[in-house]
């Protein structure tokens, strides 16, 4: 149990990793969530390699309409360092109403979109020698 009141549903769930070395994007198999979850955190653990490189963002997306298309949630970026980088998703937040994007929502940011079914997107720009990895992560909140 978390201050405030928050309880984790799971431990961390693995839902993506990703080696690149070059400009490249790729998507996780498609996951779904527990149905009293309120809030998402969305852990990136990225390894930069040798050298190299620009960017790799991850975006975390939902659906509404069984996958034909997707939403992003969710975005992280990670450049020339290795890093780690959390960004959480509460469903119960009230926004104004917002264009869906799709590969392009601002970095490190997040909507609180809450759709069927979960992926993650990941594109990486530049050539990492090393090769770059990323490792992601959710933490589901009740």
């Amino acid at each position: 149990t978390f201050e405030r009141g928050i309880t984790m549903a799971n431990k961390a769930r693995q839902i993506a990793s990703g080696s690149f070395t070059s400009a490249a994007t790729s998507v996780s198999d498609t996951f779904s969530i527990e149905p009293n979850t309120k809030q998402i955190t969305l852990l990136g653990k990225f390894d930069r390699g040798a050298s190299g490189g620009t960017a790799v963002k991850a975006y975390l997306q939902t659906t509404f309409d069984d996958g034909t298309t997707w939403q992003d949630v969710a975005c992280i970026v990670f450049a020339t360092t290795s890093a780690q980088k959390l960004i959480s998703v509460a469903k119960d937040s009230k926004l104004a109403a917002v264009a869906g994007t799709d590969g392009t929502l601002a970095d490190d940011t997040a909507n609180a979109f809450f759709g069927q079914k979960w992926r993650l997107k990941m594109i990486s720009t530049g050539t990492y020698v090393g090769p770059a990895t990323l490792a992601a992560f959710i933490y589901e909140s009740n």
